[in-house]
Protein backbone atom coordinates (compact mmCIF):
# COMPACT_ATOMS: atom_id res chain seq x y z
CA UNK A 1 0.00 0.00 0.00
CA UNK A 2 1.09 3.54 -0.70
CA UNK A 3 1.42 5.58 2.71
CA UNK A 4 1.03 9.08 1.53
CA UNK A 5 4.45 10.13 1.58
CA UNK A 6 4.92 8.23 -2.21
CA UNK A 7 6.44 5.16 -0.89
CA UNK A 8 5.40 1.58 -1.06
CA UNK A 9 4.80 -0.69 1.92
CA UNK A 10 5.41 -4.05 1.03
CA UNK A 11 5.98 -5.58 4.25
CA UNK A 12 8.55 -5.88 7.37
CA UNK A 13 12.15 -7.86 6.21
CA UNK A 14 13.25 -10.10 8.67
CA UNK A 15 16.74 -11.47 8.79
CA UNK A 16 18.41 -13.57 12.03
CA UNK A 17 21.11 -15.66 12.52
CA UNK A 18 20.25 -19.42 13.19
CA UNK A 19 23.21 -21.67 13.86
CA UNK A 20 25.60 -19.49 12.03
CA UNK A 21 22.95 -19.33 9.05
CA UNK A 22 21.27 -16.19 7.94
CA UNK A 23 17.21 -16.55 7.65
CA UNK A 24 15.50 -13.96 5.62
CA UNK A 25 11.93 -13.66 5.49
CA UNK A 26 9.16 -11.33 4.13
CA UNK A 27 6.61 -10.13 6.51
CA UNK A 28 3.77 -8.67 3.70
CA UNK A 29 1.99 -5.50 4.69
CA UNK A 30 -1.38 -6.48 5.58
CA UNK A 31 -4.51 -5.90 2.90
CA UNK A 32 -5.55 -2.30 3.49
CA UNK A 33 -9.33 -1.71 3.17
CA UNK A 34 -8.59 1.13 1.33
CA UNK A 35 -6.47 -0.74 -0.91
CA UNK A 36 -9.76 -2.65 -1.58
CA UNK A 37 -11.49 -0.19 -2.42
CA UNK A 38 -8.94 1.94 -4.59
CA UNK A 39 -9.18 -1.49 -6.63
CA UNK A 40 -12.62 -1.94 -7.02
CA UNK A 41 -13.21 1.01 -8.63
CA UNK A 42 -10.36 0.34 -11.13
CA UNK A 43 -11.86 -0.80 -14.77
CA UNK A 44 -9.09 -3.25 -15.03
CA UNK A 45 -11.65 -5.09 -17.75
CA UNK A 46 -11.60 -2.32 -19.65
CA UNK A 47 -15.31 -1.84 -20.12
CA UNK A 48 -16.97 0.77 -22.04
CA UNK A 49 -18.65 2.94 -18.90
CA UNK A 50 -21.82 4.94 -20.04
CA UNK A 51 -21.83 8.32 -18.52
CA UNK A 52 -25.16 9.86 -20.46
CA UNK A 53 -23.23 12.61 -22.70
CA UNK A 54 -20.16 10.45 -23.19
CA UNK A 55 -19.51 6.64 -23.24
CA UNK A 56 -16.14 5.30 -22.32
CA UNK A 57 -13.24 3.09 -21.37
CA UNK A 58 -10.67 5.99 -21.28
CA UNK A 59 -9.92 9.13 -19.44
CA UNK A 60 -9.87 12.52 -21.31
CA UNK A 61 -10.92 16.08 -20.90
CA UNK A 62 -13.33 17.51 -23.89
CA UNK A 63 -13.89 21.16 -24.55
CA UNK A 64 -15.45 22.86 -27.04
CA UNK A 65 -13.19 24.87 -29.56
CA UNK A 66 -14.54 27.18 -32.48
CA UNK A 67 -16.48 24.88 -34.49
CA UNK A 68 -15.82 21.71 -32.90
CA UNK A 69 -15.02 20.07 -30.08
CA UNK A 70 -11.52 18.85 -28.29
CA UNK A 71 -10.53 15.50 -27.04
CA UNK A 72 -7.79 15.41 -24.61
CA UNK A 73 -6.29 12.09 -23.48
CA UNK A 74 -5.47 11.69 -19.72
CA UNK A 75 -0.92 11.19 -19.36
CA UNK A 76 -0.11 7.45 -20.22
CA UNK A 77 -3.43 6.61 -21.79
CA UNK A 78 -3.75 3.60 -23.03
CA UNK A 79 -5.99 3.02 -26.45
CA UNK A 80 -10.04 3.33 -25.74
CA UNK A 81 -13.10 3.62 -27.61
CA UNK A 82 -15.12 7.40 -27.72
CA UNK A 83 -18.67 7.74 -28.08
CA UNK A 84 -20.17 11.31 -27.82
CA UNK A 85 -23.52 12.08 -27.45
CA UNK A 86 -23.47 15.28 -29.51
CA UNK A 87 -27.32 16.29 -28.65
CA UNK A 88 -26.24 15.60 -24.78
CA UNK A 89 -23.70 17.87 -25.30
CA UNK A 90 -25.30 20.59 -26.38
CA UNK A 91 -24.32 20.49 -30.27
CA UNK A 92 -27.41 18.93 -31.83
CA UNK A 93 -27.36 20.42 -35.48
CA UNK A 94 -24.15 19.39 -35.91
CA UNK A 95 -22.26 16.67 -38.33
CA UNK A 96 -19.13 15.45 -38.27
CA UNK A 97 -16.62 16.26 -40.89
CA UNK A 98 -13.24 15.31 -39.88
CA UNK A 99 -11.65 13.73 -36.86
CA UNK A 100 -7.69 14.66 -36.53
CA UNK A 101 -5.05 13.39 -34.31
CA UNK A 102 -2.16 15.59 -33.08
CA UNK A 103 0.78 15.20 -31.45
CA UNK A 104 1.73 17.70 -28.63
CA UNK A 105 3.56 20.03 -31.02
CA UNK A 106 0.11 20.09 -32.64
CA UNK A 107 1.24 18.12 -36.12
CA UNK A 108 -1.26 16.29 -37.68
CA UNK A 109 -0.89 12.18 -36.89
CA UNK A 110 -2.92 9.50 -39.32
CA UNK A 111 -6.42 10.14 -39.88
CA UNK A 112 -9.03 9.16 -37.75
CA UNK A 113 -11.71 6.36 -39.04
CA UNK A 114 -15.08 7.04 -37.17
CA UNK A 115 -18.71 6.54 -37.84
CA UNK A 116 -21.83 9.26 -36.74
CA UNK A 117 -25.06 7.48 -36.18
CA UNK A 118 -27.33 10.73 -35.70
CA UNK A 119 -26.04 12.26 -33.11
CA UNK A 120 -23.76 9.81 -31.78
CA UNK A 121 -20.05 9.66 -33.04
CA UNK A 122 -17.84 6.85 -32.26
CA UNK A 123 -13.93 6.86 -32.89
CA UNK A 124 -11.21 5.10 -31.10
CA UNK A 125 -8.24 6.73 -29.66
CA UNK A 126 -4.98 5.49 -30.47
CA UNK A 127 -2.98 5.88 -27.16
CA UNK A 128 0.07 7.70 -29.16
CA UNK A 129 -2.12 11.21 -30.21
CA UNK A 130 -2.08 14.34 -27.44
CA UNK A 131 -5.39 15.52 -28.95
CA UNK A 132 -8.04 14.47 -31.12
CA UNK A 133 -9.59 17.78 -33.03
CA UNK A 134 -13.54 17.19 -34.18
CA UNK A 135 -15.03 19.58 -36.91
CA UNK A 136 -18.15 19.91 -37.73
CA UNK A 137 -20.60 21.31 -40.81
CA UNK A 138 -24.08 21.72 -40.51
CA UNK A 139 -23.87 23.57 -37.71
CA UNK A 140 -21.35 25.23 -34.82
CA UNK A 141 -21.10 22.97 -31.97
CA UNK A 142 -23.40 25.28 -29.55
CA UNK A 143 -21.55 25.65 -25.62
CA UNK A 144 -24.67 24.27 -23.56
Amino acid sequence: PVDGSGRARCGKIEIERAGGRVVVRLQPEPPSADLAMQRARVNSAGKVVDFGPVATNGAFRLRYAGAGMELTPLPSSQPFRVELRLDRLGATETKAQHVSALDIEGKTLDPVAFTQDGPTLRFAADGKAFRYLIRFGGGAAAKP
